[in-house]
């Protein structure tokens, strides 16, 4: 029995980095804030920044923790507006 493989279906899973991808300074600022605060549940959070507008993604345990990770990088020099597009695994 033979199996054609334009048949097959292929289950994609999206997973998250394991290191956080540094795409600039100001994303470096906000991911090194993290780590020296102390909040080992962001470090599955990343930024993606454009010029100062920075995209929060990845993901965090709780809610609370995604909010803890916009207020932390709303605080950072340099960062004008914020999207939050982290995940809360349930």
């Amino acid at each position: 029995m033979s199996i054609d493989s334009s048949q097959q279906t292929t289950a994609h899973c999206f997973e998250f980095p394991t290191q956080r991808p540094n795409n600039s300074e100001l994303a470096k600022k906000i991911e090194l804030t993290y780590d020296r605060m102390g909040y080992r549940s962001l470090a599955m959070v990343y930024c993606e920044t454009e010029g100062s507008d920075i995209v929060l993604k990845g993901e965090t345990p709780t809610f609370y923790l995604k909010q803890v990770a916009q207020v932390i990088a709303a605080k950072v020099a340099g960062v004008g507006s914020i999207s939050n597009q982290i995940h809360v695994r349930g």
